[in-house]
């Protein structure tokens, strides 16, 4: 029988990459913001915000909702 080690990683994640715990979509990233779901894929692509990282995310959200005059997050 053969071990783990032995066999192939047949994983499309790199080695050592976690797993996922929560997934955000530009869709939700939209709503938060107030902005349309291609508009916030277009900021990510513009590097405006770190789509893989949650803090990035919010602090967007937030300039973008002050910036509406939107009211801020959680109120």
């Amino acid at each position: 029988m053969a071990s783990k080690h032995d066999m192939p990683n047949r994983s499309h994640r790199r080695k050592g990459t976690e797993n996922t715990l929560a997934r955000i979509t530009y869709s939700v990233v939209s709503e938060l913001a107030g902005i349309s779901p291609t508009s916030a894929k277009r900021y990510a692509w513009r590097k405006r915000y770190d789509q893989h990282d949650l803090a990035s995310i919010l602090r967007f959200c937030a300039e973008m909702r002050s910036r509406s005059g939107l009211p801020p997050l959680g109120t």
